[in-house]
């Protein structure tokens, strides 16, 4: 896993030096800001660079957020079920899905990222239904206005893969009966989740703070 994700950084940092070269995602937003979801409303004197801040911003979260469950789930005996869904979510940009191949550069990172972030999302509320979150893991508003961004129709197709994949998704349940494990996870909620929250700066990160959905 942590040779995966030092592949990952590097494939991201070399795919925003492209951008950098050729500013195709700066130029697809500046094209399609009249297009733009009117339920996002941007807080900022330059909507186009909020845009491309949060989705830079966005794509920079999604291996942090992977690195961070993956070690949690270490330090809380819970890997063995959690493991299938972090390579899951790993191959999600190792081997993009059919509908990703013609996307290219950011654009297609932001699609692989929100795959990435929303399983993960979606992974932390299956666990806390066995009794207690893996994570402080709290997304939601950056995935809404991700969402949003992306557009409806693929967004909706990326949502529905994502719900496949954690139904068809085999995994050890038991390991949430096991009493250490059950100790394990109250322990690391404690105190709010403050010494996770210090060592994974992630988890306390607001992406969203130029742009909101309306009604939020």
């Amino acid at each position: 896993m942590n040779n995966t994700l030092s592949d990952l950084y590097r494939h991201i940092e070399k795919v925003k030096r492209d951008e950098q070269a050729k500013h195709t995602l700066a130029k697809y937003i500046d094209m399609h800001m009249g297009n733009l979801h009117k339920a996002v409303t941007i807080n900022s004197d330059s909507p186009s660079a909020a845009i491309f801040e949060f989705i830079t911003s966005y794509i920079d979260s999604a291996p942090d957020y992977l690195k961070a469950i993956y070690t949690l789930a270490l330090d809380s005996k819970t890997y063995s079920y959690v493991k299938p869904f972090t390579n899951l979510a790993c191959m999600f940009f190792i081997k993009p899905p059919d509908l990703l191949l013609n996307y290219q550069g950011l654009q297609r990172l932001l699609y692989q990222a929100y795959l990435s972030n929303r399983l993960l999302e979606e992974l932390n509320d299956q666990i806390t239904s066995f009794g207690h979150p893996l994570s402080p893991f709290d997304i939601s508003m950056d995935n809404i206005i991700c969402h949003a961004l992306i557009g409806d129709e693929l967004a909706n197709q990326l949502d529905h893969l994502v719900l496949l994949s954690l139904e068809t998704t085999v995994s050890d349940r038991s390991v949430f009966d096991q009493p250490e494990v059950i100790k394990s996870l109250e322990k690391m909620s404690q105190d709010n989740w403050q010494a996770v929250k210090k060592k994974w700066p992630c988890f306390t990160n607001d992406l969203s703070i130029n742009l909101q959905i309306g009604g939020y």
